[in-house]
């Protein structure tokens, strides 16, 4: 595949493959398939930015994989790469969202410290976004890690 369109066309039926494979508990194949996709949008002659546009269609998918099959290491290191794409864009909603769902997978992991320090940046940029609702999850969630911890003082807080 020489032409560049045919590459971005072949990239993004991948996806939706990739999507339907994980839609019907395939999830092995569709993560196979999207890492074949970033080594397309690797090779591809086109500027970064367009082909940073590609890579979060593509880790967006390989995080739902990853979450599908409880492979948390793999879904962290995939949502750090989304999220680093997400800041460079400034799409601060969809950040926040993919940072909650970081938080919540060091949760699984039992890293607590470390899932309470990144439910603290969530609600940061839910507070500095104005999204009231978002925010009461977050503090739930908090509330929730807190209890996890027997710290019964501060989940209340955050609870309430």
């Amino acid at each position: 595949m020489e032409n560049i369109a045919e590459v971005l066309q072949a990239i993004f039926i991948g996806t939706v493959v990739a999507k339907f494979l994980l839609i019907t508990n395939r999830v092995v194949k569709a993560i196979e398939l999207c890492k074949e996709c970033l080594i397309l949008v690797k090779n591809l002659k086109i500027p970064n930015n367009e082909k940073d546009c590609v890579r979060l269609v593509i880790y967006t998918t390989m995080s739902m994989g990853y979450t599908l099959i409880s492979d948390h290491t793999n879904g962290i290191e995939c949502i750090r790469k989304l999220l680093t794409l997400l800041c460079e864009c400034g799409d601060r909603v969809t950040e926040a969202r993919t940072t909650m769902h970081l938080a919540i997978l060091y949760e699984r992991q039992s890293n607590y410290k470390k899932a309470k320090e990144i439910y603290e940046k969530a609600l940061m940029i839910w507070t500095e976004i104005g999204e009231r609702q978002e925010q009461g999850s977050c503090y739930e969630h908090m509330g929730t890690l807190c209890m996890s911890l027997g710290d019964y003082v501060l989940a209340k807080e955050h609870l309430q």
